[in-house]
């Protein structure tokens, strides 16, 4: 096997995106490997920035949300999260309110 620290970084050609939406950017490029000579076409799915909370009451229990998934067609039970609002801190990216707990009721 060769030596890692011989091995040379990919050229990567201009980025075009493919789709946006509000959470995913498809993006694609064409990518020249120089070991083997090979040029390619890659795909790469750049989310948006994202934060995850966790919430726990007063009485030590943990916060936990109902949220149904397209991905898997079901209504799963997962900690609170989504996209951080532009222009935000990410320690203060949280869904409005959820500091405050004005947001949060009990199921």
């Amino acid at each position: 096997m060769k030596d890692p620290a011989n091995l040379s970084p990919w050229e990567t050609g201009q980025e075009t995106t493919l789709v946006s939406t509000r959470v995913f950017d498809l993006l694609t490029a064409p990518v020249h490997c120089p070991r083997t000579g090979q040029h390619k076409e890659f795909y790469k799915l750049s989310a948006s920035p994202w934060v995850n909370i966790i919430a726990v009451t007063v009485q030590h229990e943990l916060l936990l949300i109902r949220q149904y998934r397209f991905g898997s067609g079901l209504v799963e039970i997962e900690i609170p999260g989504g996209c951080r609002r532009p222009g935000r801190r990410p320690g203060a990216g949280g869904p409005p309110g959820t500091a405050r707990g004005d947001r949060l009721r009990r199921w």
